[in-house]
């Protein structure tokens, strides 16, 4: 009898869309279409055998060692394919299933917060190009100084204006709420926002969760001081209050209406109030206007940070790309947060009854000397909005028209057949964004405290927040294509989330910090080993899409010593196809450090093709891997989606590539097993 071969197929898939087994049926659906460039001695035309099943995995083998010996477990769905009634042939594909750990959002909701988490995560991708490109420590100081402040600073005040918005609501509907209530609340929900991210640090280390974790610690702590200085020494407290401002200059002061009655709360004969009169309404209103004068003063820093990195960036190498991520940051961060704010000051106003009158509330507001008598029904904190949040309207109008222009570049780049992702005119508005963001916090009114009728960006206000709402609409209304469209930077970020900050560290100190890459690594090692023993293949193709392209070629560069000592000749009876691949046009470009993917690393014995499309936004050619010209395959036109069912991609790996489901394709060399004869050909008599 022969030798039965085995055909194992690995499927990687990239952008993190798909459910479990998806990517592998559409591998198989387009592997066994007929096709015309399929020849006939790969059975095009024979019945087909198929079996189906999934197997469960454990993330690692039980031979690693670690904190917790409890393995979480994942599905690995395969199909093996034969000639109907031959057993001497079969096909096996299995697949690499990640998605889970970069998961698509359901829903619109879920795609807003996606979309927050993607404009918080660019801070790992700016600290990866940071560090990879040999830049200076001052410059590296700088994008993680970028990050604490952004992170560690306005995320975490951002999270407490909410809590302090909700408790001015409270004051309005319910009684005895006051800045004792502030105090007490922020260092409860802080302490308890600070465990929870504690406990889901220590599952999975995240170093930019980290610093926001730290953030709210400060903050707590800060807080927890200022109850008990509230509670033991008020006239203190207040004295020194007064003190600070009072050295203020008036530009600053001139809206802080609550900061100022806070003040003044003093008897006729100077004995000292009782507390309740110290802490109400008025104190709770300077809470909120202290931190919003913060967020402004954290707008600028964090800006400035982002200018000061652009000094000399004329004379920098193209892939230094950390400046421009900064800057979307900021951008999609004010467009997120400023449009929040001023949309939730609409929906107080129609809940109070007094919307559309910001103008008669912020003059009452500027009449009054203390807040106490404007409690009830909402106008409070409606008012305090109208006070303090127009003054962002200003950061609101320049960042929607940065966005609209990044969007307006990337849309032409496109049309054009341009790069797409970090395309030099994308890159050149978003740095120049921080630039104009640092002169509007400073000239619109943010900062200086102008009143609204010197705000300049005011007749934008409606324009602005249009467009803030339509984008939502946007979102609400095409959740999926746009959940999509974020989709590539998703698994960029989630293949570059750190554990640590090891700014310092050399790229081979640096591997080992990355949780989220290792986990998708680990299954890809997990799922190989077991078919590589179960089945003992004569040849293996791996055929991976997008990021999976960069996932099966760290790993199999990774591997391939052990895969040698397993089996010598096993290298050459591999064969890699790359389909709309990132690793020259992204990681090589701009992470070149911790990406050295080329054939000479991995092996020069394996068969390496890349096929892309030429309106592809994600993966070009990958000539930087050293694949020979021939072996770079342009697919035709098209964008970066459904390569595993596209007629034109078969067609090439039919008649270019040479892929076989179940004969040897040309080039690549076969084991030769012998032939044991049977009990009838040892006979020769026998016919």
């Amino acid at each position: 009898m022969s030798h039965s071969e085995t055909h194992l197929i690995l499927v990687v898939h990239g952008i993190g869309e798909q459910s479990c087994g998806e990517t592998v049926d559409q591998v198989v659906a387009g592997a066994v279409a007929r096709h015309p460039s399929r020849p006939a001695s790969d059975l095009a035309d024979a019945p087909i055998s198929v079996q189906s099943s999934h197997l469960t995995l454990t993330e690692e083998d039980f031979t690693q060692t670690g904190d917790d010996p409890v393995q979480p477990v994942f599905d690995c769905h395969t199909h093996t394919l034969g000639p109907a009634g031959e057993g001497q042939q079969r096909a096996v594909f299995a697949e690499v299933h990640w998605s889970d750990l970069s998961p698509a959002p359901k829903g619109a909701v879920a795609t807003i917060l996606d979309l927050l988490k993607l404009i918080l995560g660019l801070g790992y991708v700016a600290l990866d190009n940071v560090e990879n490109t040999k830049s200076s420590l001052f410059d590296r100081g700088l994008v993680h100084l970028f990050n604490w402040v952004f992170y560690g600073g306005i995320a975490v005040i951002n999270a407490m204006l909410l809590i302090g918005t909700v408790l001015v609501l409270g004051n309005d509907y319910l009684p005895g709420v006051s800045y004792l209530s502030v105090l007490v609340v922020n260092v409860g929900l802080g302490v308890g926002l600070w465990a929870y991210l504690k406990h889901q640090g220590t599952k999975s280390p995240r170093f930019l969760l980290t610093v926001f974790r730290r953030g709210v610690l400060v903050w707590s702590w800060l807080t927890t001081l200022l109850l008990a200085l509230s509670v033991f020494a008020p006239e203190t407290v207040l004295t020194k209050f007064q003190s600070i401002f009072a050295a203020l200059p008036g530009t600053v002061t001139a809206q802080s209406k609550g900061c100022a009655a806070f003040v003044a709360l003093t008897d006729t004969n100077g004995d000292p109030l009782p507390l309740a009169q110290k802490f109400g309404i008025d104190s709770l209103s300077c809470f909120i206007e202290v931190n919003i004068f913060a967020m402004g003063l954290l707008w600028v820093f964090a800006a400035l940070v982002v200018v000061v990195s652009l000094v000399g960036f004329k004379d920098t190498p193209k892939r230094i790309i950390y400046p421009s991520i900064c800057g979307a940051m900021l951008m999609f961060w004010s467009v997120f947060t400023t449009g929040f704010w001023l949309v939730l000051q609409q929906l107080l106003g129609q809940l109070s009854g007094t919307n559309n009158t910001c103008a008669a509330l912020v003059a009452s507001l500027g009449d009054a000397s203390s807040l106490a008598r404007m409690t009830g029904g909402g106008q409070t904190a409606f008012g305090l909005l109208c006070l303090h949040m127009e003054q962002a309207v200003g950061t609101l109008a320049i960042s929607v028209a940065f966005m609209l222009l990044t969007l307006a570049a990337a849309v032409l780049a496109y049309a054009v057949g341009a790069r797409v992702i970090v395309n030099v005119w994308v890159r050149a508005i978003l740095v120049v964004f921080p630039v104009a963001l640092v002169l509007i916090l400073i000239l619109g009114g943010d900062i200086t405290g102008n009143s609204l009728d010197a705000n300049p960006f005011a007749p934008f206000r409606t324009l602005s927040i249009t467009i803030a709402l339509g984008v939502a609409l946007l979102i609400y209304n095409f959740n999926e294509t746009v959940a999509a469209a974020l989709g590539v930077a998703r698994d960029v970020i989630v293949y570059l989330v750190r554990a640590e900050c090891k700014w310092t560290a050399t790229p081979e100190q640096r591997e080992g910090n990355y949780p989220r890459r290792a986990l998708i690594e680990a299954r890809f090692d997990r799922v190989f080993w077991f078919m590589l023993n179960a089945l003992e293949p004569d040849r293996i193709t791996v055929i991976s899409h997008s990021q999976g392209t960069v996932v099966a070629a760290r790993s199999l560069q990774r591997l391939m010593p052990e895969l040698r000592a397993f089996d010598p000749t096993l290298p050459s009876r591999m064969h890699l196809i790359t389909m709309g691949s990132p690793i020259s046009h992204i990681y090589e470009e701009y992470f070149p450090e911790n990406y050295p993917l080329t054939v000479a690393q991995i092996s020069s014995d394996m068969t390496w093709h890349n096929l892309y499309r030429t309106k592809d936004y994600v993966g070009q050619t990958i000539g930087t891997t050293g694949i020979p010209p021939g072996n770079d395959l342009c697919v035709g036109h098209g964008g970066h989606s459904h390569y595993f069912t596209d007629q034109r991609v078969w067609t090439l790996l039919w008649e270019r590539v040479g892929f076989r489901l179940f004969s040897t394709p040309p080039g690549m060399k076969r084991v030769s097993v012998p032939e044991y004869p049977t009990e009838a050909a040892q006979d020769p008599n026998s016919r």
